[in-house]
């Protein structure tokens, strides 16, 4: 899976940006404050369908506009369109080759992982924060229709009975 090129109008500080994305590695480099993070962000909102660290939607539309796009060209084995608009008055909207999308079908197209200077708490905070925070980023990033049949299977049951004992005995 590669991500070949991100889009963004009125995403965070950006009014509009256009990234044509190599193969290989990709470096952003800048000053404190110019985007870099603002971009990865973005591409966490495509491949999770929400932000790791705004609290709303309506936190990722630039200020003074009144809605938020991007879109970004996914490879897989073919080319997958992914894209999502947010505005402050309606709800967002998630977009797969340009027709509307379920979340289900939204999450697990474009894969990421994440690491954060929020990610050390894994290894510097409390035992159950860095329980629960594993466990939280974990249950994201499973798709949604795994999640369901999880759920609906008794394996989410079996699971807790078995790992029960290993909590007890966990050292954390």
């Amino acid at each position: 899976m590669r991500l070949e090129s991100l889009a963004l109008k009125d995403f965070r500080n950006y009014e509009q940006v256009s990234l044509e994305l190599d193969p290989g590695l990709n470096i952003f480099v800048g000053d404190n404050a110019q985007g870099k993070t603002n971009l990865l962000e973005a591409v966490y909102v495509l491949a999770l369908s929400k932000s790791y660290r705004a609290a709303q939607d309506s936190d990722l539309i630039r200020h003074g506009a009144q809605r938020a796009l991007a879109a970004a060209q996914v490879r897989k084995l073919a080319a997958v369109e992914l894209g999502f608009v947010l505005s402050h008055t309606e709800k967002k909207r998630l977009l797969v080759n340009g027709k509307a999308a379920a979340a289900n079908r939204f999450v697990g197209t474009l894969l990421a992982v994440l690491f954060s200077p929020d990610s050390l708490q894994l290894v510097k905070g409390a035992p159950a924060d860095r329980r629960h925070s594993w466990m939280s980023r974990s249950a994201r990033s499973i798709p949604c229709t795994a999640r369901r049949f999880w759920n609906t299977s008794g394996w989410s049951a079996s699971a807790t009975a078995c790992s029960r004992p290993l909590r007890k005995a966990a050292p954390f």
